[in-house]
């Protein structure tokens, strides 16, 4: 994926979410949050170990 393409991806995302309530867009972003905490406990040692990648690099 290329950094036009992603551009492209979030101008279109971007026109798609101008369009959804503000109700709806809480609703995705509570979903995201709590997905996020329940996934925690494999998302931070992968984390850690991105960041000990970067460090090392």
């Amino acid at each position: 994926m290329t950094i036009e393409s992603m551009g492209q991806q979030a101008k279109a995302a971007a026109r798609i979410l101008a369009q959804v309530s503000t109700e709806e867009k809480n609703a995705a972003l509570q979903n995201i949050a709590d997905r996020l905490w329940v996934e925690r406990e494999a998302i931070l040692p992968a984390n850690q170990e991105d960041l000990a990648a970067a460090q090392a690099a």
